[in-house]
C-alpha cells in the first residue's frame, strides 16, 4: 500500500491539505481592525489573539472531502480504474478549493457604513492548494503506467 509512490503521493497530498487549515491565506486591515483569512475561518485580531469570527463554510468543507478522498483513494489499491476515477475527482475539487480560496482572500465579514480603509495583505498561504494538484497529478500518472503494466502482463499470458 504504501511502497507504492501513487500512495505518497495521496498521503503528501492529504497532509499539505491539513496544514493548510491552520495558515493563513490574507490578513486584512479595515478600520483598525485586523482580520486573517484561514481555510477554517475569518479571525480577528484581539489584544495580539487572532479569535475566530465566522466559518467559511464552503471552503472548508471542500478541502476536508479533498483530504477524506486522497486517503480514501490510498486504500483502494486493488482497483486501479476506481483510483483514477477518484483521483479526477481530486482534481476538481481542488480546482474548487483554489477558486474559493481567491474569491475569499480579500472578502471582509462585516460590511463598514463609511468609506473604510481597506487594506489586504496576501500571504503564501493562498499558493498552498497548487501543491496538492501536482501530487494528484502525479498519484494519477503512477496510477496509469501501473494500470498500463498490468495490461501488459495480463497480454503476455
Amino acid at each position: 500500500m504504501l511502497q507504492r509512490i501513487q500512495s505518497i503521493y495521496l498521503a503528501l497530498a492529504a497532509i499539505i491539505s491539513t496544514v493548510f487549515f491552520f495558515i493563513p491565506i490574507s490578513t486584512i486591515e479595515v478600520n483598525d481592525n485586523t482580520y486573517a483569512v484561514k481555510a477554517s475561518g475569518i479571525y480577528y485580531q484581539d489584544m495580539g489573539n487572532y479569535v475566530f469570527d465566522s466559518p467559511l463554510l464552503a471552503l472548508s468543507s471542500v478541502l476536508v472531502f479533498h483530504i477524506i478522498l486522497s486517503l480514501m483513494t490510498i486504500f483502494l489499491f486493488n482497483n486501479r480504474s476506481r483510483q483514477i476515477t477518484l483521483c479526477n475527482l481530486n482534481l476538481v475539487l481542488l480546482v474548487i478549493c483554489m477558486i474559493l480560496v481567491f474569491f475569499y482572500a480579500g472578502d471582509v465579514p462585516e460590511k463598514p457604513i463609511d468609506e473604510a480603509v481597506k487594506t489586504v495583505t496576501y500571504s503564501y498561504g493562498g499558493l498552498i492548494p497548487m501543491m496538492p494538484v501536482v501530487l494528484v497529478l502525479l498519484a494519477r500518472k503512477a496510477i496509469k503506467k501501473d494500470e498500463n503494466l498490468v495490461k501488459s502482463v495480463d497480454r503476455l499470458r
